[in-house]
């Protein structure tokens, strides 16, 4: 787990399901797998809001959203290797920020 830097984009808070984008059709995603190689993911539903809300920068989350359900679904089905940080106040969130994923089918994430 690593700690946030002053370079870093400061964290966002999720309070409720309209703190994430709305949108949850089918969007494709490129995703740098830990061997080097990519592989193309299409998510929809929970999946995408929380990727797309993960690519405009760091969230912090209230429980009520449970984001850490979709998060580790997205690491365990898809290979997503989406971080947890902590600030120096000791507050965890999660980032996708250099990890690897980037939105591909031209949308607005």
């Amino acid at each position: 787990m690593k700690s946030v830097t002053e370079h870093q984009q400061a964290p966002r808070w999720v309070m409720s399901v309209k703190d994430i984008p709305s949108d949850r059709t089918p969007a494709k995603y490129e995703v740098l797998m830990e061997d080097g190689t990519a592989t193309i993911v299409t998510l929809n539903n929970r999946k995408r809001q929380v990727v797309d809300a993960m690519l405009s920068g760091p969230l912090f989350c209230a429980s009520t959203v449970r984001l850490g359900d979709a998060v580790f679904r997205l690491k365990e089905d898809h290979g997503l290797k989406a971080a947890t940080q902590t600030t120096a106040e000791g507050r965890k969130f999660y980032t996708l920020s250099g990890q690897g994923v980037s939105r591909i089918d031209g949308g607005a994430a």
